[in-house]
């Protein structure tokens, strides 16, 4: 009897322990999924909303304004709309857009993580930049001699650099003086190695005088996003990307340059820059200045091959 007794208590502590054990086990399951789970969506913003799910599974998304990757998704009475041929979802999942609800209507989701990626594209009136003088010092262009990097960027949003890193602005660079266009400017400690950063929603409209644009940013080496810039009302690019010395390389495949009359000097004193990529819109105007328009730039030029109207033109 009483060994009976002993041996059912050492069976109900085995079953404890094995209990105790399982527990143990599923709950480092639960959290190292937790975790890896964590370390996927990190990235992503999970949408709530309403939504229309043909099977099971979990889904995650991505937003992008103007192609450029944001942490939400903009709201209903924004300017952007939603670019149903660029968005997808991966695993086989697709999306049914629902303009009026403003949500996404994700269909044959058939399994876990499915990533979703939702692209909107902006539908209102660009916002025009100021004039720049040739000896301006306003907002971004008072750091001409310590910026080593200029982006363009086709979304506003708060620039507050990393660890150690010195944030200058928002400075007002609209034509309306209203904050459409802002730049800012962030730098290493010391402001030493700074970036440029020039913003507008959806992109930026180009002054019809775009002279001194870029002129005498002499440490700059890359223009980024640089077709989020509009250049179709422009009528003078003279001096555009003046003295930039250590620029290499140039990407002007979106310029559309049908209204400029004057191109002298653009690419004056850019001793490093090797090439240029042009689209087809950019054009000599019949009568257009080019005066020294590529002197001292090794850069290629543009002839008929670009576009016919460059046949014969001299550049002297």
């Amino acid at each position: 009897m009483k060994l009976s007794q002993f041996k059912d208590k050492k069976d109900s502590k085995k079953v404890i322990i094995i209990l105790i054990a399982i527990g143990l086990l599923i709950g480092g399951i639960i959290l190292g999924s937790s975790f890896a789970s964590f370390k996927e969506n990190k990235s992503f913003k999970v949408m709530e909303g309403n939504f229309i799910y043909e099977g099971s599974g979990d889904i995650i998304f991505a937003f992008y304004q103007n192609d450029e990757e944001v942490g939400t998704m903009p709201s209903k009475d924004s300017d952007y709309v939603f670019n149903a041929n660029d968005s997808f979802c991966d695993n086989g999942a697709t999306i049914n857009w629902d303009a009026n609800e403003w949500d996404p209507n994700i269909r044959n989701l058939t399994t876990t993580k499915t990533k979703c990626n939702l692209y909107f594209s902006y539908n209102g009136t660009l916002n025009t930049i100021r004039t720049i003088s040739s000896t301006d010092t306003k907002g971004m262009w008072g750091y001409k001699d310590k910026i080593t990097k200029i982006v363009i960027e086709a979304n506003k949003s708060k620039k507050t650099g990393s660890e150690g890193q010195v944030v200058h602005g928002p400075f007002d660079e609209s034509e309306k003086k209203d904050s459409s266009i802002e730049s800012y400017v962030v730098c290493d400690t010391g402001d030493t190695n700074c970036t440029g950063y020039l913003q507008g929603e959806g992109g930026i409209k180009l002054n019809s005088d775009s002279s001194n644009l870029f002129k005498s940013f002499a440490k700059v080496t890359q223009i980024e996003k640089i077709k989020n810039l509009d250049t179709r009302g422009v009528t003078t690019m003279e001096d555009m990307f003046y003295y930039m010395s250590n620029l290499q390389e140039l990407d002007l495949s979106s310029f559309n340059t049908s209204s400029v009359t004057d191109m002298g000097y653009m690419f004056d004193g850019a001793s490093k820059l090797t090439k240029i990529t042009y689209g087809s819109n950019f054009i000599h105007k019949d009568g257009a200045k080019t005066t020294n328009m590529f002197r001292d730039c090794p850069a290629n030029k543009p002839d008929k091959n670009v576009h016919s109207s460059w046949n014969g033109v001299s550049f002297n």
